[in-house]
């Protein structure tokens, strides 16, 4: 978990985080998260019935602490906790969900993932002796008072307010910029952000010790769609500044309200993630692979707290001729698996004109089976699904293809996962080879993955496009 150190009036984060956790919003090793498994561990040792009553009652979300938890764990940390507010509904649990993690505190706020409000068990009381612990610290002032410079931020005054106006809404944070050291502290916060997600992110990025974000704002910068990470690995090491057009992601959030949000969010989180040292050891493709899919996790899940669920599969241009001596635009399609986003582009300077969200419509499924084991030559019948699946897609342009292998010949799940997966792969690079349009049918259109199963040994292609 990690702390994040307040100034006057702005509150810490911390998170509670389970191993899988993609995202990085703590660092476990923290003394201040070790002070506070120490004292939680202590607490909870401590002699002393706890009244059932708040055994079997779950607080209404955004509730202050039940009383009868306020009167074990007040006298054991000699804190008052009155302040403390807890949070246990759906939208709580999937901001924990989307942060990996079975809890986590910003401010005096608890987050409680799913089924983890359990003060009747030792490993409940544990759970919330933890965040309660980082709240004592806070006010204690065991926390040092003062933010590291770790969210850098240069552009015009007018850009860099537009951003800040873009950021605060949903973090519930009152963002202050630097001219002279360029960076963006907090100075005030809301006891309840409309996105727990961009909350944490933004407070762990400020609060970082070691590892920067730096981001440079601008309008119609070449190559730039919406942000742009650096371009090479010498640049990740020399000159590691994420690119952003302010005007497209005001444009954006204009339109389609909380898409702009998590764009802005995702580019933060891939220069951030890019700062990594064990990222930027790689090789840049992988460096990028990293960062880019980290930030991906973030924005989902900024996006679906905002109340629009789903994950970005792929994303995709077409180029739109509307005739009547209107000039031709590009449209940029975004499947995010529940929906489309979709977005219009000028052809000049690629501008963002209209951009929506809009439903799916299924164009057509096709099933291939009689994959045999250790190979990943496809059946002979594949061939009648492959033509059709071409000729779906070079007439319905903005199409996407969600490709899934499902294999279960192998002798353990693993090896099944890989053999579905390269089932899969083999169907798509067939598919764009058969096409022989790498413009019109390329792999930007698909997302692909496998799985292993009970009894399929199959490759399922699922045709959708936006309803426009």
């Amino acid at each position: 978990m990690h702390t994040f150190t307040p100034k006057r009036n702005q509150q810490p984060v911390t998170s509670r985080l389970v191993p899988v956790a993609k995202l990085v919003v703590s660092s476990p090793g923290d003394r201040h998260e070790q002070e506070a498994e120490r004292l939680a561990e202590r607490v909870t040792r401590l002699s002393g019935p706890l009244m059932q009553p708040a055994a079997g009652t779950t607080p209404a979300s955004g509730a202050t602490l039940p009383d009868e938890l306020r009167s074990y764990f007040e006298p054991r940390f000699g804190h008052d906790f009155s302040r403390v507010r807890v949070h246990t509904d759906a939208r709580a649990a999937h901001s924990a969900q989307a942060l990996g993690a079975q809890a986590y505190t910003l401010g005096n706020n608890m987050v409680l993932g799913a089924g983890q409000y359990a003060p009747h068990t030792g490993a409940g009381r544990q759970l919330l002796a933890h965040e309660l612990a980082h709240v004592v610290q806070q006010d204690n002032g065991s926390v040092p008072p003062m933010i590291q410079r770790r969210l850098l931020v240069t552009g015009s005054k007018k850009d860099i307010q537009a951003a800040l106006y873009l950021l605060e809404p949903a973090s519930g944070f009152t963002l202050q910029h630097d001219p002279k050291t360029h960076e963006v502290t907090i100075t005030a916060s809301k006891l309840k952000p409309q996105s727990f997600v961009l909350a944490g992110q933004l407070a762990t990025i400020m609060s970082d010790p070691k590892q920067d974000a730096e981001i440079h704002l601008g309008q119609d910068q070449p190559g730039v769609s919406f942000g742009a990470f650096p371009g090479s690995s010498q640049a990740l090491d020399d000159n590691p500044v994420q690119e952003i057009r302010i005007d497209q992601m005001m444009a954006l959030e204009r339109d389609v309200p909380g898409a702009g949000v998590a764009k802005m969010a995702h580019e933060i989180v891939e220069n951030y993630a890019g700062h990594d040292p064990k990222v930027k050891e790689n090789a840049w493709q992988f460096a990028f692979g990293e960062a880019h899919n980290r930030a991906l996790d973030v924005e989902n899940a900024i996006e679906s707290e905002l109340g629009h669920p789903g994950a970005r599969r792929n994303s995709f241009s077409v180029t739109i001729n509307p005739g009547k001596g209107k000039p031709p635009f590009f449209r940029e399609i975004e499947d995010r698996g529940t929906h489309f986003l979709v977005l219009d582009k000028s052809s000049d300077k690629g501008i963002v004109s209209n951009a929506r969200r809009v439903p799916r419509v299924r164009v057509a499924s096709y099933t291939i089976n009689g994959f045999v084991a250790n190979s990943t030559t496809l059946p002979k019948t594949a061939a009648a699904n492959l033509a059709a699946i071409v000729k779906d897609l070079k007439k319905n342009p903005t199409a996407s293809a969600f490709v899934e292998g499902f294999a279960s010949l192998g002798k353990t799940a693993d090896e099944n996962a890989r053999l579905a997966d390269k089932w899969a792969f083999e169907v798509r690079d067939q598919v764009i080879l058969l096409a022989k349009d790498q413009t019109g049918v390329s792999w930007h259109r698909f997302e692909t993955i496998g799985q292993p199963d009970k009894s399929r040994n199959s490759v399922v292609v699922t045709i959708d496009r936006p309803d426009i």
